[in-house]
């Protein structure tokens, strides 16, 4: 949650700051009569915006709007995952509790019951969590075929736009306002952050997932080595635990950190290669 409010903080000030600095650019430096008045983003418009300040007014009330709309769907879009994510692990967690507590259920029961009967009873136990185990699987699965060609065109996009933005800020940078240093500073470090946070929960998924067949593992089944069954339903549990759930760009890449570091290494190579071709030219 420290992370998401980072980012509201983030994208909070970056829409402030497109929708405030071109009113200050105009009332402060340019002047009230220039014949082409600044907008909140470049954009071209079927009909001529500055000939009259009732049409500059509601045009500029329009653009900033839209812009709000456009920057709260997609946080919104992003938490709406994280939450789905922060749920998903939460139920491993319990998933975890579940299998660690095998061994004391059969200890409180090793009284009324004996040795064999006792193990026999935690054979259901075992089935019940195996079946929480294939219920979260199958809700990631879902969760990933919902989101995944969204995340493609979401990591794309800021892939581009990072690239693009950092291009802008060094080529174009002796005839920028001083308040368009400070929005593509704030808008790379928003565009990095919404990166992280959605690389950091599928991270964090893939960790959740695979920590299982360590506490399968360590459940105390030495202490039940004897019966069969029970080992047998305990080793094709471990073995589908090593399997990590992950969430995938509609199966071009997987969200983790270390898609992470890739997304921003391909970004920083495009940077590099316009610099190089813009420069030589």
């Amino acid at each position: 949650m420290i992370t998401f409010q980072v980012m509201t903080i983030l994208l909070s000030c970056l829409i402030l700051m497109y929708c405030i600095l071109p009113l200050v650019e105009l009332f402060f430096i340019l002047g009230t009569d220039v014949p082409v008045k600044p907008f909140p983003y470049k954009m071209i418009f079927p009909y001529n915006a500055h000939n009259s300040w009732i049409r500059y007014a509601l045009t500029y009330t329009f653009t900033a709007y839209a812009g709000i709309c456009v920057v709260t769907t997609l946080f919104a879009e992003d938490s709406l995952f994280g939450f789905f994510i922060t749920y998903t692990c939460g139920q491993f967690r319990i998933l975890h509790s579940r299998i660690d507590i095998l061994v004391d259920i059969r200890n409180k029961k090793i009284g009324a019951f004996g040795t064999a009967d006792c193990a026999l009873n935690l054979i259901p136990e075992l089935h019940r969590i195996a079946q929480h185990h294939n219920k979260i699987i199958r809700f990631a699965k879902r969760l990933e075929d919902f989101f995944n060609p969204i995340l493609l065109v979401n990591l794309m996009i800021s892939a581009v736009l990072i690239c693009m933005v950092g291009f802008q800020l060094v080529t174009q940078s002796e005839y920028l306002f001083i308040g368009d240093y400070f929005k593509f500073i704030v808008y790379i470090s928003s565009s990095i952050s919404q990166l992280y946070i959605l690389c950091a929960n599928g991270d964090t998924l893939i960790q959740h997932s695979l920590i299982t067949a360590w506490h399968l593992y360590n459940c105390g089944w030495e202490e039940i080595s004897y019966n069969r069954e029970f080992l047998k339903n305990l080793k094709y549990m471990i073995l589908c635990s090593q399997r990590p759930i992950r969430i995938t760009t509609f199966k071009f890449s997987t969200l983790s950190l270390q898609s992470f570091t890739a997304i921003l290494s391909t970004s920083m190579s495009y940077f590099t290669l316009l610099r190089s071709i813009y420069f030589d030219k």
